[in-house]
């Protein structure tokens, strides 16, 4: 049971947040000033990703069916470039970079994770017709 709560907590983390706080801090190229730009700029992702799973919901919630797609393709960008900035952090910090087809099978599992998220959502507050 010891495991659930980091679980739970990385799920709001952005990959740029968990991957600058997971870098080797011995490693030389911790110290380097490309290293200190990349890990500096993680913060935006983690504003991000905690605005948008306040947001999302709410703009399609009051724009209809009509905003669904753009909020999911705007979902997706987000979490691609989150994706791609963690890999530079990654790779400018002495850490291993993730390549492109990690990265974007990354961003498909977490799409298809928060439409499932988002649709088992959308189903526990139907309200059933009682007679």
């Amino acid at each position: 049971m010891v495991v659930l709560p980091p679980l739970l907590l990385s799920g709001c983390a952005s990959q740029s947040a968990v991957t600058a706080s997971s870098l080797d801090k011995d490693h030389p190229a911790y110290r380097s000033p490309e290293c200190r730009n990349a890990r500096s700029s993680a913060w935006v992702h983690q504003d991000l990703k905690v605005a948008r799973l306040v947001a999302s919901p709410a703009v399609v919630w009051w724009g209809g069916p009509v905003t669904a797609i753009p909020v999911l393709l705007t979902n997706v960008g987000l979490s691609l470039a989150d994706k791609q900035d963690a890999s530079d952090i990654a790779a400018r910090c002495g850490g291993q970079p993730s390549g492109q087809l990690e990265i974007a099978a990354g961003t498909a599992a977490e799409t298809a994770l928060g439409m499932a998220a988002s649709g088992v959502g959308a189903l526990v507050t139907k309200t059933v017709p009682v007679k």
